[in-house]
């Protein structure tokens, strides 16, 4: 990146840093110091790094679905293979989570890793094909804070040194996967980090002068409130303030009359509710942004149950606005990619399958649909609807069912697995053949025993 983020600046973060941060990423284009600000803030805000694991759940619960494109044969086979292709990748749910950042940082990018591998491809009841293909194996992250952006039309590049910018939609490197987070304008204008960070500040500012007004206010501090018309020497002073010292250690003493009478200093009783009110406004300003909840999430005492049941389909609308770009980025990027790399070995392997036959074009053109699967209905309602679509004589899809109502399929043997072949009792080997004679040489007969012997 431009600094190596070991030697990054640290420093307290103030609202001249933010404006500065903010400042460079609006005028240059380098999102550096933004995103290192932003990043601190989901990880050492309790609160904000909550809300935006709960945002990013989806990646974790929400079924990947990938169907063909059209009703063809073809569209079946090239889903087919798009799903054997993703079953091999490693780490999927955690990739999806770390291309979640977007919804922070407004954008997110991931490094595509490749490998040779044999795929087994199913193109009917118990049957599949075997083909050399290259597929993805992992899609590794790639830190927001290496990036800067084209102050003219708003391309994304990735920094690998001084002088040294890769663009990252390049279509022939075929190596990231780049994820736009929602919102119009520049990729760097989006995501909820620009708001939140005057937020996070006054989060932490509040926090900070509540502990000082605690610290100063909020404790009770024994005196002596003596008598003006005695007077103590300099030894009885000291002897009263070590006394005052060792209150509440649990170490007896005797404080003489002429001491003075033991107080406490008061507390306010009015010091937490103030800053009680500004931490949940705060608080409740930031789940409304992050989760898109309105009226939904409160953080004070009060709330309104009805506002929460009107709104509370909120998070669900929103993150899947988050499913869908990813969704759209997966097969727009690595699934057309994978199947521009591997169309003629496809096209091969399909063609007897296909009437007509295929072309490795019409293997890139029958990219499938991909879509992770949100609803906020629970599996009762998700059933209900299934019964109802059977009703109208409709034919279901067991795998969707299955998933959306967290329904196993159960592990059946195979027939062929049931009764093995058996084996065929091995041919008995034939006895080797006799050997012939010699024949007899030229003036040697074998009338007798004595004529053998000349």
């Amino acid at each position: 990146g431009q600094e190596p983020v070991g030697f990054a600046p640290m420093p307290e973060i103030t609202l001249a840093s933010i404006a500065n941060a903010q400042r460079l990423a609006h005028r240059t284009g380098w999102v550096n110091r933004k995103v290192d600000i932003d990043s601190r803030f989901v990880r050492d805000s309790s609160h904000l790094g909550a809300i935006d694991r709960k945002l990013r759940a989806w990646a974790y619960k929400a079924p990947l679905r990938i169907r063909p494109r059209t009703a063809t044969p073809l569209s079946y086979l090239v889903a087919a293979a798009v799903r054997a292709a993703v079953d091999q990748l490693d780490g999927l749910s955690s990739s999806v989570d770390e291309l979640g950042s977007m919804a922070c940082h407004g954008f997110a990018c991931g490094e595509l890793v490749w490998r040779d591998c044999d795929l087994s491809i199913p193109v009917g009841k118990n049957r599949s094909v075997r083909v050399p293909l290259e597929i993805i194996s992992s899609i590794e992250e790639v830190g927001q804070r290496n990036f800067a952006f084209d102050i003219v039309d708003g391309s994304a590049w990735l920094c690998l040194g001084a002088n040294q910018h890769v663009p990252v939609s390049d279509e022939y490197a075929q190596k990231f996967i780049y994820v736009r987070g929602p919102g119009s304008g520049p990729d760097r204008f989006r995501g909820y980090g620009w708001a939140n960070a005057p937020l996070s500040y006054l989060d932490g500012l509040t926090l900070e002068k509540f502990g000082v007004l605690v610290e100063i206010f909020g404790l009770a501090t024994p005196y002596l409130q003596r008598d003006a018309t005695t007077m103590l020497s300099d030894d009885e002073h000291a002897l009263a303030l070590t006394i005052l010292e060792d209150l509440g250690k649990a170490q007896p003493a005797v404080i003489p009359a002429k001491f003075g009478e033991l107080k406490h200093s008061p507390v306010p009783s009015g010091l937490a509710p103030i800053h009680q009110s500004m931490l949940a406004l705060i608080k409740t300003e930031q789940s409304k942004m992050v989760l898109g909840s309105t009226l939904s999430v409160e953080i004070g005492s009060n709330g309104s149950y009805a506002a929460a049941n009107v709104h509370a389909d909120g998070l669900v609308d929103t993150q899947r606005i988050y499913s869908s770009l990813t969704a759209d980025a997966f097969r727009s990027q690595p699934v057309r990619w994978f199947l521009q790399a591997n169309a003629e070995r496809l096209a091969a392997a399909f063609n007897r399958y296909v009437p007509g036959g295929c072309s490795p074009q019409d293997i890139v053109n029958e990219a499938p649909i991909i879509e992770w699967v949100l609803s906020d209905e629970t599996p009762a309602q998700r059933l209900q609807v299934f019964q109802g679509v059977k009703g109208l004589d409709l034919k279901l899809d067991e795998e969707q069912v299955r998933q959306e109502l967290g329904v196993l399929a159960p592990l059946e043997i195979p027939a062929l697995l049931e009764s093995p072949i058996p084996n065929p009792e091995p041919t008995p080997t034939p006895p080797p053949a006799p050997q012939p004679a010699p024949t007899p040489g030229p003036g040697v007969t074998s009338e007798s025993p004595d004529n053998a012997e000349a």
